[in-house]
């Protein structure tokens, strides 16, 4: 009764808001049992056929091994840029050298035509001052100019009247009178001393007792700058000697003095040389090259030798001790001519005799020494079964990996036409398969030093047969062996 009247009081307003409230409220409830019934409705099953799923497997896959090789090159690039950091700062720093050199060299050039136009100045400079005191007066030759006037007249009849006398009368000057050598130093060396520290005075020895000066004229073409007619004039010890021989063997004086035949003077004997050899060294054979030939050719290629019996070096392939399959090899890579430390190197490598060669970067040192080697594992016997087991014939041995890649390159194209089996043994490669080629045998090894001592402590290989080692870039490992 109370809630009715207290609606009957509020009025219609009061009833649509509730009724719009409690409508409200069941829409409110509606939505939340849907959304419960929603949440308890089992989901629905997809159902996928079996090509489907093994291509989305192969994908997967395919995706795996495409993040897989891609950080294997990422690692691969980072240890390869790892390895080449040190030979790009060596290289790096010899590109500065160069530079420097280079900057050297030019400096030294412009100094020298600085110094040479300054010279070619003053040449001109003194030229001028001749002329323009050439074309003087006779009175500026007297120093009459700036005289006074009676003066410079009285100086300039002077010398005119000397002039005329010289002229006429023939007057001549008193030449400055040359002296000979041995009247020079007559009175210089003359070496006093007291009679009483004489101690061979008294001796009845002919030697001390009539002393022989000898005459010191220091050159003039004579030995020992001793002028033996000089001393003629002087005593007659010569000619005491010569009798003397002639009664001791019997024969006559004029038998031992022979007229005197002068020698040939360094220019004449020169000029005969240049006569005989007129021919250049590079239109002579090379059985007519004589010393002298061979010296001028090392000249003209900076070839400097130490050591005795060196052979003579080969002007072109040709004429090299290499066989006939090396020379092939050398025309296929293109080598026209050999380089200077090439010509003097192989001849005396092939003869198997030490050597230590010293020449720049890029002159083919690594020919130079790939050759005789090939060369000289060529004349040895082929590997076998048995003989493969006591190691290689040679071995190369470089500080760096690249450096050992690099010369395995180049082995190889020279015995393209020779049976040579070779190996590189160097870090950044499978060690087993090294360790393989080395048991099944190899002529040439090429080794960096580090690898090479793990091969022999892990019994890889021996060198019980290895006669031939070059050490490349042997300043450069012994100084970062130190």
């Amino acid at each position: 009764m109370a809630e009715e009247a207290k609606r009957r009081s509020d009025g219609p307003e009061a009833d649509a808001k509730r009724q719009k409230s409690d409508k409200g409220e069941v829409m409110s409830l509606e939505q939340v049992l849907a959304k419960r019934k929603e949440e308890n409705k089992a989901p629905k099953m997809k159902f996928v056929s079996k090509n489907d799923r093994e291509k989305h497997a192969q994908k997967e896959a395919d995706k795996q091994k495409a993040d897989q090789k891609k950080k294997a090159e990422e690692a691969s690039k980072r240890r390869k840029d790892f390895l080449l950091q040190e030979e790009i700062e060596r290289e790096r720093e010899r590109q500065r050298e160069r530079e420097e050199r280079e900057r050297e060299r030019k400096r030294r050039e412009e100094e020298r035509q600085r110094e040479r136009e300054e010279r070619e100045k003053e040449r001109l400079k003194q030229r001028e001052e001749k002329e323009g005191l050439m074309q003087t007066s006779s009175l500026a030759e007297m120093n009459l100019l700036k005289l006074p006037d009676q003066e410079r007249r009285e100086r300039q009849a002077e010398k005119e009247l000397e002039l005329i006398k010289r002229h006429y009368l023939g007057m001549k000057e008193n030449k400055k009178k040359m002296q000979k050598p041995s009247e020079k130093f007559r009175n210089i060396f003359n070496f006093e001393w007291n009679a009483d520290d004489d101690t061979m005075r008294g001796d009845n020895n002919p030697l001390y007792t009539k002393r022989l000066e000898p005459q010191l004229l220091f050159g003039r073409g004579y030995r020992a700058g001793i002028d033996v007619r000089e001393q003629r004039k002087n005593n007659s010890f010569y000619e005491e000697l010569i009798a003397k021989r002639a009664e001791y063997s019997g024969e006559d004086v004029s038998a031992f003095v022979q007229p005197s035949k002068e020698p040939l003077s360094f220019k004449q004997r020169d000029i005969e040389d240049k006569d005989i050899n007129k021919t250049h060294w590079t239109e002579k054979p090379v059985d007519d090259m004589t010393t002298r030939d061979w010296r001028i050719f090392r000249e003209d290629f900076q070839i400097f030798i130490r050591g005795g019996r060196v052979p003579v070096p080969m002007r072109v392939w040709s004429e090299g001790p290499l066989p006939w399959e090396l020379l092939e090899a050398v025309n296929k890579v293109g080598y026209a001519r050999p380089t200077p430390i090439q010509m003097q190197a192989i001849p005396i490598a092939c003869q198997c005799r030490d050597l230590i060669a010293v020449a720049e970067t890029g002159s083919g040192k690594t020919a130079a020494y790939v050759l005789p080697m090939l060369s000289y594992v060529k004349k040895l016997p082929k590997l076998d079964d048995t003989s493969a087991q006591d190691g290689p014939y040679a071995i190369i041995l470089a500080p760096s990996r690249e450096l050992v890649i690099q010369i395995e390159e180049e082995a190889r194209k020279f015995a393209a036409f020779c049976d040579c089996r070779m190996v590189s043994v160097v870090g950044g490669r499978d060690a087993e398969a090294q360790a393989f080629t080395l048991r099944q045998g190899v002529e040439m090894c090429m080794a960096t030093p580090g690898r090479l001592c793990d091969s022999l402590d892990k019994r890889h290989t021996v060198l019980n047969q290895c006669t031939y080692v070059v050490i490349d870039e042997a300043l450069k490992a012994a100084g970062a062996e130190s």
